[in-house]
Parts: C-alpha cells; sequence; structure tokens
C-alpha cells in the first residue's frame, strides 16, 4: 500500500476510532480482523470487536474525548495529546482503579505515542504508550509522593 494510502488511514483512524468523530465502521474498513492492540493504560487484546469495545468504553465516560494534537510521522506513527472530562459513564478499564460515573473530572494526556502497523492494507496491530501519570492524577485515582 502506498505511504499516501496509510497515512489516510491514519487519519481516519484516531478520531472517527478513538475521540472526536466516533465511528466504529472505521475499524472494520481498516483493521485485519485479528488485529492486536497494547495500551499502557488499559486492557489489551485482539480483533476488530475487543477494538471496538475498549473504544466505546473510553468514550463512554469521556464523552467529549477530543484531540488537541494529531501528528503523522512517516505512514504508520502519531504523537498526540488527548483529553476529556468524565461527564458520562463508569470507565474500569484501567489496571489502576476505576472512576465513577459523571464525575465532572478533566483528564489531559500531554505525551503519548501510538504506533500502527500497516501490513499489505489493513491494521494488524495497535501499540499506545501515555505519559499516565498525570491523567491518573487528575482523575484522583493515584495521589501525589
Amino acid at each position: 500500500m502506498p505511504n499516501a494510502d496509510n497515512k489516510s488511514i491514519v487519519r481516519r483512524w484516531f478520531p472517527e476510532c478513538r475521540c472526536d468523530d466516533l465511528n466504529l465502521g472505521v475499524i472494520e474498513q481498516f483493521a485485519d480482523p485479528e488485529v492486536c492492540f497494547d495500551y499502557s493504560l488499559h486492557v489489551s487484546g485482539r480483533g476488530c470487536a475487543q477494538v471496538s469495545a475498549s473504544a466505546e468504553t473510553l468514550r463512554a465516560p469521556f464523552l467529549d474525548l477530543n484531540f488537541c494534537r494529531l501528528d503523522i510521522r512517516g505512514c504508520m506513527a502519531t504523537r498526540r495529546g488527548c483529553g476529556g472530562a468524565c461527564n458520562g459513564d463508569a470507565f474500569d478499564g484501567m489496571p489502576i482503579g476505576s472512576l465513577a460515573a459523571a464525575t465532572g473530572k478533566a483528564m489531559r494526556f500531554v505525551r503519548g505515542i501510538t504506533i500502527l502497523k500497516i501490513q499489505d492494507g489493513p491494521v494488524t496491530r495497535e501499540v499506545r504508550l501515555d505519559d499516565g501519570l498525570p491523567p491518573l492524577g487528575q482523575m484522583n485515582l493515584i495521589s501525589p509522593a
């Protein structure tokens, strides 16, 4: 797949699969059925159904979740900041603890990198590493030392 096609996948994957313009159809459209995903702050898994469920689980408490920065490096890696307020459902997708519903607490990820592996067309792997300490503190899931 040409580099321009990979970039167009990346440009749609993040806003539609995770945040601003939630459209889970993008997962079925661009991901391999056995896509693997590994996230530093919440449950990892395999397959389009689990990627979709993870996106819905993350979006449910953070109805205004959005990207404040989306930079494409090459064709597969992005560096981003994102955030939102917990104004929806409870969230228990993080290994460090759960967040009650509608707390109104805001979180902001300043640093993070997500790498999409695009192999012969579809996304076969998504790896996300976030600087999770600040958001976990913002949500009162950890306290300062």
